[in-house]
C-alpha cells in the first residue's frame, strides 16, 4: 500500500531514512553521520512531513515502511509550474517487484493533480538501475554535473533528468 505520509509517520520515516543513508550513501546529499547527529531528528522529520508543498509518499508492507519518495512543488512564481522528486528509496530486500515504479507513479499522479508541467530530479550517474527506472517513465537526462558530490576524497557525477507532464 502506498499513501501520503503525515507527521504521525515520523518515526517510521526516520528509521527508513537512516537505513537509506547507510545502504545507499552516494544516492543522498546528507551523510548518515550528519543526519543521525541532528538534535530532535524525529520531531524535525515530522515537521518536514507536514510541510506545505512537500508530499512524501510511503510504501508499506505489513505496517512497515519499506519505500519512500518526496515530491516538492516549487513555489516561486516563475517556476511554480515545476516540481522536484527527492529522497527516493526502497529497502534492498523488497526491490525488483515494481515498488519503486509505483512510488514514482504516485508522485507523478500527484504532480499532475497539482497542475505541474515539469518534474525534475538528480541521480548519481553510477546508479544505473534508478536511471533505467526514470527513463522507463519518460524522464530524459538534460545535463551531467561532474564531481557534483564529494565525500572522503571521492567524487560522484550527477545526472539531471526531467519529464514534461504537458
Amino acid at each position: 500500500m502506498i499513501r501520503l505520509l503525515t507527521r504521525n509517520d515520523a518515526g517510521h520515516y526516520v528509521k527508513l531514512r537512516l537505513e537509506s543513508l547507510l545502504e545507499s550513501p552516494t544516492a543522498f546529499l546528507k551523510t548518515y553521520a550528519e543526519e543521525v547527529s541532528t538534535p530532535q531528528l524525529e520531531k524535525e522529520m515530522g515537521e518536514k512531513l507536514a510541510k506545505e508543498h512537500f508530499y512524501t509518499f510511503g510504501s508499506f508492507q505489513d505496517e512497515r515502511l519499506v519505500g519512500m519518495i518526496t515530491l516538492q512543488a516549487e513555489q516561486p512564481l516563475k517556476i511554480r509550474h515545476k516540481g522536484n522528486l527527492l529522497a527516493m528509496y526502497v529497502e534492498k530486500g523488497v526491490r525488483g517487484n515494481g515498488l519503486a515504479k509505483g512510488l514514482v507513479q504516485v508522485a507523478l499522479d500527484k504532480a499532475k493533480e497539482l497542475g505541474l508541467e515539469q518534474l525534475q530530479l538528480t541521480v548519481v550517474s553510477t546508479n544505473k538501475e534508478a536511471i533505467a527506472l526514470y527513463e522507463s517513465l519518460g524522464f530524459v537526462t538534460y545535463a551531467v554535473e561532474r564531481n557534483a558530490l564529494k565525500h572522503k576524497g571521492q567524487y560522484w557525477d550527477e545526472e539531471y533528468m526531467a519529464l514534461s507532464l504537458r
